[in-house]
């Protein structure tokens, strides 16, 4: 997570607010991960986006934490991308 995008949820320990008419207005398939052992805080906050998004979906990385290494990640954006019909370059 970036420092701006942190900033805009709050940070960790405050919680924060999520700009949930930006994260409404988001028109494309949207894939929101989680890391099964990252703060509740973090998966939280990609729940709350994928039922924002219209067409949002969560995946939890179990076992994992907020910095899951790509071989983790990859086959399950590569599985939505699949089932969404989208590339990762799209």
């Amino acid at each position: 997570m970036t420092s701006k995008s942190y900033a805009m949820v709050g940070g960790e320990s405050r919680g924060g607010t999520i700009p949930e008419d930006l994260v409404r207005s988001i028109r494309v398939p949207t894939l929101a991960l989680a890391g099964g052992a990252s703060p509740e805080f973090f998966r939280s906050i990609a729940d709350r986006i994928a039922e924002l998004v219209p067409n949002g979906t969560l995946s939890v990385l179990e076992d994992q934490d907020h910095g899951a290494p790509a071989h983790v990640v990859a086959p399950v954006v590569a599985r939505f991308c699949a089932v969404s019909g989208k590339t990762p370059v799209e």
